[in-house]
């Protein structure tokens, strides 16, 4: 459990029009992994001005190709996913995002750290002190039951996030998560309460909600989460 997968979003404009078959380029600072994500996943990235924007990752600077032209002054909206945070530093920056216009060789714009990024702690990853499915038969939906312990208190409105192997697809657009209370020792004061969001692309399940039932003391939590299609193949 746990993970420090982040998204980021972003908004910036040219003071000129960018023409097509030009690129924006972000450069991350050198503290961040040169792939900028987990060796066995990708970089996605998505915009309601661009609807079919695609984005390469290349020695830690994200390219994002411009296929038709943007007039001057137009907000650019860009959401990328999958992005890993480096560890963080004593004040918790990580140094600042260049963001860089190019047509060909010709710099068009360049805005020396455009976006800045503070980070929390990294998360602790947790080991599974329990799990369990209702079928393990290739390509059937099952119940997956998943829990860990920890002597942290949480705050009520911390993320638990659950991380499936590359082999699951999760082609669902949505799953159904349920506090379970068996081998808790304690319950939830409101285990009705949760939201379970996908990220399809990351294989994960992020759920939040009634951790704040989780204080001093080593404690076990338990998730449920239902009809999971397992994958077309053992791995």
């Amino acid at each position: 459990m746990c993970i420090r997968d982040r998204t980021y979003s972003m908004q910036s404009s040219s003071l000129s029009e960018i023409p097509a078959g030009s690129s924006i380029e972000l450069s991350f600072p050198a503290n961040y992994d040169k792939l900028l994500t987990q060796p066995d996943k990708e970089i996605a990235c998505s915009s309601k001005l661009i609807p079919l924007i695609t984005c390469q990752v290349k020695d830690g600077r994200l390219i994002i190709p411009i296929s038709t032209s943007i007039p001057a002054n137009t907000v650019i909206d860009i959401q990328i996913d999958g992005i890993v945070n480096p560890e963080p530093q004593a004040d918790g920056k990580t140094g600042g995002i260049d963001i860089l216009i190019r047509k060909d060789a010709k710099v068009l714009q360049f805005t020396k750290d455009a976006m800045s990024v503070e980070l929390a702690p990294t998360p602790k990853i947790l080991e599974l002190t329990h799990l369990s499915a209702t079928s393990l038969n290739l390509q059937a939906k099952a119940d997956y039951e998943i829990c860990s312990q920890t002597d942290a208190v949480l705050p009520a409105g911390a993320q638990i996030f659950i991380d499936f192997p590359q082999q699951f697809t999760m082609p669902s657009d949505s799953y159904t998560c349920q506090t379970l209370t068996n081998n808790t020792g304690f319950s939830y004061s409101n285990p009705n309460n949760l939201i379970c969001t996908l990220n399809r692309s990351a294989r994960r399940i992020t759920i939040t909600g009634s951790t704040g039932d989780i204080q001093t003391g080593l404690r076990q939590f338990c998730y449920k989460i239902l009809k999971v299609e397992n994958p077309t193949q053992v791995g």
